[in-house]
């Protein structure tokens, strides 16, 4: 009997025969071979394509593309900061050297005003220091006329101890704008005796960084520090740190190396400085004078020897990051350590100021070596002005030696009288110029004043009164209106004692590279040739030795040099810090001969009494260059 094949029905009444006849007959469901077996074929296909064509894009199209990203870096460059060079005596005495240290800075920049407190208060705890000294410090340096300054580096303490460097490295993440720094900071050798010679280091101002300064790097400030920062600091180098993003790799080169700042060699000799300074200090103790100043030159070249201020002050304090308290100490003392005396302490010279009026006479003609006038104590002058001798004393008839020699008033006012009637005041005036004084001496060091020589207009600008003869008269004798800085006084001895020539003073003998090259050198400068008569030179000199061998200086006898030595006493009054000082300053200024060289000094205290008070600060130290600084040098 034949086989049927029965169709099944698909939701249809409908029948579709596929095949029949006598064979055994089958049914094939089309729908579930289509979603069971090609299904996962062609997902298997499609993913085989899109994994080709992608390999095919990566490799093929973009391989290049692919390449350099796969070697990306990240880039930063980091300044090295040259070191600095070292600062000599002439004699090889390191007075600035450089020692490793922990610093801590701060960028104003990334410290919001009303953070500042938190910030300091946690560098208090973490450096174990008082917060509010160390809030003083800040407010100091980061608030100045009241206004907020911005800048990337104020240094708040130097010279950590690694205990404190690491107590703020371990919350480093917590302050924001907080710089630790691993630097060189300076070392000053003797701070005291050379402080006002060497200056100090400090943050770069906004005028620093806009003349090319590093930010964070520190500039000269004061002193040789300052005058020759560029040699010192030599030229920062570049290095620079590149990571590899995809594998992490990295590599750092120097773009380029730091060169060393150069050293520098001072003229100043360690002995005539340290000497000078050590006397100077001991007579105005001794005379409780209010302070000090001193100058020596090598007349010949204007090499300075030595250059004294007392008081003065330590300079390693800067150095360390001076505190508010510290800093204010210095302040508001009234002496004013910090101020360098021996350039710019501007006062009266007092009878030191003779030797110009004597040039005056002698070179306008109105006298001779040989002119004779009367001191009989006073002198009546129009105006009901009487003008006198110290202490109204009886001289006599002298001539320009003797009158140097003894210092009397009546002589020089008698000069300028005769002056006033056959040049004028101006002749007497231009002269005093042609020495330089009123007139920066130009050293190489800043900080310096120029002086006043006074004249008809001045008083009329300044005081509103009319110029009279009187006036002239307290000027020639270092009075009145008149002011001098202690080192223009030893530049007018210099010119005397090396035939008539001002010279530029100079502090810095040279440079030198690390490899010990001579980079920069300073050498004798003429600034103005006096062209003054042999007989005018002659009678100076001779007037001035007097002054040791019958005069005022007559202190100084029993040594062995050759000296030419004026002093002087002037009178002032004045208020300072709400105390009133008043008496006269003492002042004396010469030159000795030494090794065939004559060396040429000012050397004055304020309120330290008459001149000859100070005679015997150059009379030790004089004897104590000529036996080459024994131990009992001084005890003469």
């Amino acid at each position: 009997m034949p086989q049927v094949a029965m169709l099944s029905r698909r939701g249809s009444k409908d029948k579709n025969i596929i095949n029949q006849s006598d064979t055994i007959g089958f049914v094939i469901d089309t729908d579930d071979f289509s979603w069971r077996v090609m299904l996962p074929y062609a997902l298997l296909a499609f993913s085989f394509v899109y994994l080709v064509l992608g390999a095919f894009e990566l490799q093929i199209v973009k391989g290049g593309v692919n390449f350099t990203l796969a070697k990306r870096t990240n880039q930063a460059q980091v300044k090295t900061l040259a070191s600095r060079g070292l600062i000599y005596s002439s004699d090889g005495i390191k007075l600035a050297t450089n020692d490793p240290s922990y610093s801590l800075s701060l960028d104003v920049n990334a410290i919001k005003a009303e953070n500042e407190n938190e910030v300091i208060m946690l560098l208090a705890d973490l450096l174990s220091l008082d917060s509010e000294e160390l809030k003083a410090t800040f407010d100091q340096k980061v608030y100045v006329n009241g206004e907020r300054i911005t800048s990337s580096r104020v240094t708040l303490r130097n010279n950590l101890t690694y205990d404190q460097y690491y107590a703020v490295l371990s919350r480093i993440e917590d302050l924001s704008g907080v710089i630790l720094n691993v630097e060189a900071i300076r070392n000053y050798h003797d701070p005291l005796v050379y402080s006002n010679i060497v200056g100090y280091l400090g943050d770069p101002s906004q005028a620093d960084i806009d003349k090319g300064i590093y930010p964070q790097s520190q500039v000269g400030k004061t002193g040789i520090e300052a005058w020759y920062d560029q040699q010192l600091r030599g030229k920062d180098g570049l290095r620079v740190e590149e990571k590899e993003v995809v594998s992490g790799q990295s590599v750092n080169y120097e773009a380029f190396e730091s060169v060393p700042g150069n050293n520098i060699v001072l003229t100043v000799d360690s002995r005539w400085q340290q000497y000078l300074k050590t006397i100077l200090d001991e007579s105005i103790n001794k005379n409780n004078a209010f302070a000090g100043a001193g100058a020596i030159v090598k007349s010949s070249t204007g090499e300075v020897m030595a250059l004294v201020t007392s008081p003065s002050y330590d300079n390693n304090l800067f150095a360390q990051g001076i505190s508010a308290t510290e800093y204010n100490k210095y302040l508001n003392d009234p002496k004013r350590p910090l101020f360098n005396r021996p350039i710019a302490l501007q006062l009266p010279p007092g009878s030191i100021l003779k030797v110009v009026g004597a040039t005056a006479g002698l070179e306008s003609g109105v006298i001779s070596a040989d002119t004779e006038k009367l001191s009989d104590r006073c002198m009546d002058l129009p105006g009901g002005i009487v003008f006198c001798e110290a202490d109204r004393s009886y001289i006599g008839w002298v001539n320009v030696e003797e009158a140097l020699a003894r210092s009397s008033n009546l002589f020089f006012c008698q000069v300028m009288q005769d002056l006033r009637a056959k040049m004028g005041y101006s002749y007497y005036f231009d002269i005093a110029k042609s020495y330089g004084l009123g007139t920066k001496t130009g050293i190489d060091i800043p900080g310096e004043a120029s002086g006043l020589i006074p004249d008809e207009s001045y008083k009329l600008r300044v005081v509103k009164e009319p110029w009279y003869i009187g006036d002239e008269c307290n000027t020639v004798i270092g009075q009145g209106y008149v002011t001098v800085t202690p080192l223009q006084m030893t530049m007018v001895a210099s010119a005397i004692a090396n035939g008539g020539y001002l010279l530029k003073p100079y502090i810095v003998a040279e440079a030198r590279s690390q490899e010990g090259q001579v980079v920069l050198t300073n050498q004798k400068q003429i600034v103005n040739n006096l062209n003054l008569s042999n007989s005018t030179l002659t009678t100076l000199q001779d007037g001035l030795r007097l002054g040791v061998a019958a005069g005022t200086a007559g202190g100084l006898q029993g040594l062995e040099a050759d000296m030419m030595v004026k002093t002087g006493s002037s009178d002032a009054g004045e208020w300072i810090e709400g105390k009133y000082y008043s008496g006269a300053h003492s002042w004396v200024m010469g030159c000795f001969d030494y090794q065939d060289e004559w060396y040429c000094f000012t050397v004055m205290q304020q309120w330290g009494g008459r001149g000859y008070k100070t005679v015997p600060i150059m009379k030790k130290f004089i004897n104590c260059v000529y036996t080459d600084f024994k131990d009992d040098c001084k005890d003469v």
